[in-house]
């Protein structure tokens, strides 16, 4: 590790890249940071879940935007289950891995990786701006 400037410098295929430096990380608080992420997002989803109580105005029949709401509400559900702890564990994990020097990942297979992950957390606000945009119109 160079003091100087704090960056990790690792090898790819024979190239040296300058890594931004990482302070060091627990398992703690990786799982202490995947459990705040599903409280939030557990916490929207009842959020939602609520709204779409309130927006029926029977039990068996859904208004179109009682319909988004659910869709919202699938979706936090996966995005804070499944899309978000795993954005933690690429951003806090595999830079860990990079300062251990056993990163085996390519850059060329990393960044898509990330941007597949980054994209799939957005879609619930994307799909939150619709239901905004169509309870809007109701």
């Amino acid at each position: 590790m160079d003091k100087l400037n704090n960056t990790i410098l690792t090898k790819w295929k024979n190239e040296t890249t300058q890594c931004p430096g990482v302070a060091p990380l627990s398992s703690t608080a990786l799982i202490i940071h995947i459990v705040i992420i599903i409280i939030i997002q557990l916490t929207i989803t009842l959020t939602n879940g609520l709204f779409l109580i309130i927006l029926c105005d029977k039990k068996t029949k859904l208004s179109p935007t009682g319909i988004l709401v659910l869709c919202l509400t699938i979706a936090d559900l996966i995005s804070g289950f499944v899309v978000l702890p795993m954005i933690t564990y690429i951003r806090l994990v595999t830079p860990l891995y990079a300062q251990l020097g056993i990163q085996e990942d390519s850059k060329e297979t990393q960044r898509p990786t990330c941007f597949v992950f980054l994209l799939l957390g957005f879609i619930p606000y994307i799909v939150s701006f619709f239901i905004m945009a169509a309870i809007a119109f109701e």
